[in-house]
């Protein structure tokens, strides 16, 4: 019976805590915790072949993330300074201008046309009220067509 009472009085003993937990492992950095995750034992030449070559691998996906990225601003970066818009606000910014342009009242749109993608060309057709001007004409249609750099338009005519 004595033999039993010190092993159990040791197995206590160890289950004591002085409040500070179990003793905190030590903290490693990411390459080591991929190689000790793959069952190598931290301290053998496997292991520190592990970190070498997870460092070298990590470095190369670290430059070609940068690259990626880098080509990815590059390319948001023109396209801001581009500025391609919509087929839609192209006829909008065009029909605004040219309402704004004619000498004639507009009765209303007849048709619109988009060509380009950058620089635009935009033709719109209105039917235009001139009987102010001359009272015998019945019908007339005034095609005006604008050239947009982006948001910028950059020629106007009128037909």
């Amino acid at each position: 019976m004595k033999y039993l009472v010190l092993p159990v009085a040791l197995l206590l003993n160890g289950c004591q805590s002085d409040g500070s937990g179990p003793a905190p492992e030590p903290k490693l950095n990411p390459e080591e915790l991929v190689c000790k995750n793959s069952g190598l034992t931290q301290g053998t030449a496997d292991f520190s072949r592990c970190v070498s070559i997870t460092r070298i691998a990590e470095g190369f996906v670290g430059i070609m993330e940068t690259d990626k990225n880098r080509g990815t601003s590059q390319a948001e970066q023109a396209r801001k300074e581009r500025d391609t818009i919509g087929n839609g606000l192209a006829t909008q910014i065009c029909d605004k201008y040219a309402r704004e342009s004619t000498r004639y009242p507009i009765k209303r749109l007849q048709n619109s046309k988009v060509t380009g993608d950058y620089e635009k060309t935009v033709t719109i057709s209105y039917s235009i009220d001139r009987t102010a001007e001359d009272p015998n004409v019945i019908y007339s249609v005034l095609e005006a067509e604008c050239k947009l750099r982006g948001r910028q338009i950059v020629d106007y005519n009128e037909r």
